[in-house]
């Protein structure tokens, strides 16, 4: 509904008669660099909040897994021994025999009831699941 020009109040006057007259540079360029700076703040909250949320769909377990055997003092046929095992298993968080004590015992007994020598694709290793064992839960 438009407002009759003698029903304005003096603030809405002053508001029309700067629209009327025009603005100054200055003026002009606060406004633009306002709106350009809520554009920004907007851009800007929107990727973090993506990138935020990218990291939480990238979960892999079978990552998690290969990190966790880089980062404990195995050696190389060590790890691919455990990979081999993890994988006969087809565990779907692998991680979880490097973590429990009783579920590493576990599958590394189901894959020796398999009479298999060997959980790797390499042929036969000479590393045995106690050695691992007692790498991965020392005694206390």
């Amino acid at each position: 509904m438009l407002l009759q020009v003698d029903q304005l109040t003096a603030v809405q006057r002053a508001v029309r008669d700067q629209f009327t007259r025009g603005g100054s540079v200055t003026a002009v360029a606060v406004v633009v660099g306002g709106v350009v700076g809520v554009i920004a703040l907007t851009y800007f909250l929107a990727r973090r909040q993506q990138r935020n949320d990218r990291s939480v769909r990238r979960f892999d377990p079978k990552q998690l897994f290969d990190t966790l055997l880089r980062k404990l003092y195995l050696s190389a046929e060590q790890r691919r021994w455990l990979e081999g095992v993890a994988r006969r298993a087809r565990l779907e968080h692998p991680a979880v025999l490097v973590l429990s004590e009783r579920l590493f015992d576990r599958y590394t007994a189901e894959w020796g009831s398999q009479g298999s020598r060997t959980p790797g694709p390499d042929g036969p290793h000479d590393t045995t699941a106690a050695q691992i064992r007692s790498l991965l839960f020392p005694k206390t």
